[in-house]
């Protein structure tokens, strides 16, 4: 059956992830179940104290700024709207669903093995895991490789620069 197909894969993948867990211990601590509600009021809550790690807004900050109020100090900032500012095409074409279709069928890392092999899944299945999940500590993508593929990777990396 297609509907427990991802299912079965996204299972082996994580049995190969976590060796040390079962498939219930993914989800015994219910941190993405019934502990989700302490979670989102921890986040709603903002810094603590108050405004510890400035926000500040990429259309008002230059670079010479940011070099003389952050990085020569060694102050830490979260800089808000740099896609939006900079044109990215990733703002909207790295948009959930979007990544999701386009890259269907190509097999992103989500972990690494015992032995330090990269574990892949195609996106189809992470996509359909990340929609239903529950875990406590859930599979995500991070993959220098861009899915191993020399057109995968062009194609992200003209949608993306530095921050300049």
């Amino acid at each position: 059956n297609e509907d427990n197909e991802w299912k079965t894969h996204i299972d082996a993948v994580k049995r190969r992830e976590r060796t040390d867990l079962s498939l219930q211990d993914w989800q015994k601590y219910g941190f993405g179940t019934r502990r989700a509600a302490d979670f989102d009021r921890l986040a709603s809550s903002g810094d603590d104290p108050p405004n510890a790690v400035p926000r500040v807004e990429a259309s008002a900050l230059s670079v010479e700024e940011f070099s003389e109020r952050y990085e020569k100090r060694g102050m830490p900032c979260l800089i808000k709207g740099i896609p939006e500012v900079e044109a990215w095409p990733a703002r909207e074409g790295w948009a959930g669903d979007k990544l999701c279709r386009r890259f269907a069928d190509v097999a992103f890392k989500v972990g690494k093995a015992d032995d330090g092999q990269p574990i892949r899944t195609k996106m189809e299945y992470f996509a359909k895991y990340m929609r239903q999940q529950a875990d406590d500590s859930p599979l995500y993508v991070f993959d220098n490789r861009f899915g191993a593929r020399a057109d995968v990777r062009e194609s992200l990396l003209k949608e993306y620069k530095v921050p300049s």
